[in-house]
């Protein structure tokens, strides 16, 4: 088939040409792919009326680490060299306020899991009142109640991350190999931004790390009060509870 492009060249003029369509693409971005065109340079600089010259030259890296190290090699007078970083700061600084709240959400989860574990173990206290007793007349100290009762919400606590652990990364892995169709008109609705029509996940151990740690000291701080309500029963009135 047949396509009309129509530019405006260097000098500010409408141009227009006839090219052959030869070949169709998909990025997987709706917002590019409906605006882009590939086309040989020499054409390209033909209809924009650019002689031999080209607005940008797009350099694509095995790191992108290495981008600012490379911008800085590139710069020279009467150049300009931006790093991706440069080239989409509205997009990251986005991203940055989406994290920050991710983090809110992180911390009031986490929040919430302490208080279901310390209700847990201050109502395993109460059911375990003539228990608590019984050991204390048998000789038990109440650091070593507390220190029994920090063993076990350490348990329940390294339990439940191994098994949020497991079920997470499968999971993660899963929505990473099918991901998670969000629709053409969704991914076109943001402007100037490549966003694909399907969102796939990333594993990333370092969140998992850190996450599962903040999830241990949480539950264990979260012990600490029922663990020191346990260690300061009398024996004697322990004993009478029923």
């Amino acid at each position: 088939s047949n396509v009309s492009l129509t530019v405006i060249d260097a000098d500010g003029a409408p141009q227009e040409q006839i090219y052959t369509v030869r070949g169709l693409f998909s990025s997987g971005a709706v917002s590019y792919d409906e605006s882009a065109a590939f086309l040989p340079l020499a054409k390209a600089q033909a209809v924009t009326n650019t002689g031999d010259r080209a607005s940008a030259v797009t350099i694509l890296l095995h790191d992108q680490e290495e981008a600012e190290s490379v911008a800085a090699t590139l710069a020279a007078p009467g150049l300009q060299a931006l790093t991706w970083r440069e080239l989409n700061q509205a997009f990251l600084q986005t991203m940055d306020t989406a994290m920050s709240l991710y983090a809110v959400l992180d911390f009031i989860v986490m929040l919430v899991v302490a208080v279901i574990i310390a209700n847990t173990l201050l109502m395993a206290v109460f059911e375990r009142v003539r228990e608590m007793g019984i050991l204390a007349a048998l000789g038990m100290k109440g650091r070593q109640i507390m220190q029994m009762f920090l063993l076990e919400a350490a348990t329940l606590g390294l339990a439940g991350v191994l098994i949020g652990i497991a079920l997470g990364i499968a999971i993660v892995l899963y929505v990473a190999n099918t991901g998670i169709y969000i629709g053409d008109e969704m991914a076109g609705t943001a402007e100037n931004i490549a966003i694909g029509s399907t969102m796939y996940t990333r594993l990333l151990p370092s969140n998992i790390a850190g996450l599962s740690a903040a999830t241990l000291i949480i539950t264990l701080l979260a012990s600490l009060y029922p663990a020191w309500f346990a260690a300061r029963l009398e024996p004697v009135q322990a004993l009478h509870n029923v």
